[in-house]
C-alpha cells in the first residue's frame, strides 16, 4: 500500500481532482489548465513531491497565460441584471 505522502499516491490524488475539476469546469464554462500534465512526475520540475522548482513554475505560467488569452478572444453575451 502507497504512503499517503508517497509520489504515487500524491500522483493519483492530483489526477482524480484534475478529473473532478475538469468536469466541473467544463459544464461552467471555465478553463481549465491541467498542470500535472505539463510536469508530470519529471523531478527536475520540482523541489520536493509536491512543490513545483523556478522552471515549473514557468511552464504553468506561461500554460495559464496561454488559456487566459484563448478565452480573451472569446466573446461573451452581456449579463442580465
Amino acid at each position: 500500500m502507497a504512503r499517503r505522502n508517497s509520489p504515487h499516491r500524491i500522483a493519483a490524488d492530483v489526477r482524480h481532482l484534475n478529473a473532478r475539476l475538469r468536469n466541473w469546469t467544463r459544464r461552467n464554462g471555465v478553463p481549465f489548465v491541467d498542470t500535472y500534465s505539463i510536469l508530470g512526475t519529471n523531478p527536475e520540475l520540482f523541489l520536493d513531491p509536491v512543490h513545483p522548482s523556478a522552471q515549473g513554475h514557468r511552464l504553468m505560467a506561461e500554460a495559464i497565460k496561454k488559456a487566459l488569452e484563448k478565452d480573451a478572444r472569446k466573446t461573451y453575451a452581456p449579463s442580465q441584471p
